[in-house]
């Protein structure tokens, strides 16, 4: 276990990013996040996914998503 002042503070890191104009939001939903996404993704964007576990089935709900609001 890391000490809590060693450990990533999401609320702080998206704080910062704010703070200097970056668009950055917290959002836990697998499935708000693939919506997110696919509504600010552009054509020619890659977009990686990083995570330790299965996430909710992001990386299979995603690929869905974006194919959907493509179709738009």
């Amino acid at each position: 276990q890391l000490p809590e002042a060693e450990r990533l503070s999401t609320d702080t890191l998206v704080r910062s990013l704010v703070g200097r104009g970056v668009a950055a939001e917290i959002v836990e939903d697998p499935a708000d996040i693939a919506a997110l996404v696919a509504r600010d993704a552009a054509p020619g964007d890659v977009i990686v996914l990083m995570s330790n576990g299965g996430f909710g089935g992001l990386a299979q709900t995603l690929p869905r998503t974006l194919a959907l609001d493509a179709s738009d």
